[in-house]
């Protein structure tokens, strides 16, 4: 039985992901002198959570750079996103809260098409992997390093979908000739002829198979068959 089971982005236009500290920078550099001013003020009586507010000492002085730094620090990347854009509302700076949040929706947009592109490339890498491990089989008597393609040597076998009773649980059991001649008559028992083509045919009620078991004789085929599945 065999069961088959890097440095900042000069903008999100640029098709290049930001991270929450590039998109923390272009909204404090976008501030006014008086605003960013008015930004660290604010920051340092804002509390969020848990999280008591910042030492007013430590924002002082701060530039961006050093600002982004000590909010990241603080609150972890998102949550320093979260933390500017209500500060921003709080002390009435509409535009580059709306910036600030359209920049967030647009680079989430595009990681998530980044992650999709990513997975779409591991599939095609995988597919090839798996071709190049399955095309290609060793036969008993073959020298070292010597091998076949899979379809010369895959011979296509009589197969029938549905579970077998007892009288077909003995014929498994007898040679590989005899077999193959039951499996050519016509059943009796309530199964029907197959192809590997129709095994992960959706069922009455649509449901397609995640898993499909191969039952017969030692020797009849059934390993050569799943490594066909495989290289389909």
């Amino acid at each position: 039985m065999i069961v088959l089971s890097a440095g900042l982005a000069p903008d999100i236009g640029g098709k290049r992901k930001q991270t929450s500290g590039d998109l923390l920078i272009y909204s404090l550099e976008d501030l006014k002198g008086c605003d960013f001013k008015r930004f660290r003020d604010k920051l340092s009586d804002f509390s969020c959570k848990d999280k008591l507010p910042i030492p007013r000492g430590k924002l002082e002085n701060a530039d961006c750079i050093s600002t982004k730094n000590i909010l990241i620090d603080i609150y972890g990347e998102e949550g320093a996103l979260d933390v500017t854009n209500e500060v921003f509302t709080l002390i009435g700076l509409m535009g580059p809260a709306n910036d600030l949040q359209e920049r967030r929706a647009k680079n989430a947009k595009l990681k998530k098409k980044m992650t999709h592109d990513r997975l779409s490339d591991f599939r095609k890498e995988h597919k090839v992997s798996m071709k190049e491990e399955f095309q290609k089989i060793k036969e008993y008597n073959s020298c070292r390093g010597e091998t076949v393609h899979l379809q010369k040597r895959y011979i296509k076998l009589p197969m029938r979908k549905g579970p077998q009773n007892k009288k077909g649980k003995e014929q498994e059991l007898s040679s590989g000739r005899r077999h193959l001649q039951t499996m050519e008559k016509i059943p009796s028992d309530g199964t029907s002829p197959t192809t590997i083509q129709a095994f992960f045919d959706p069922d009455e009620v649509g449901c397609i198979p995640k898993i499909v078991v191969l039952e017969g004789p030692a020797g009849i085929g059934k390993t050569m068959t799943s490594k066909k599945i495989m290289l389909d």
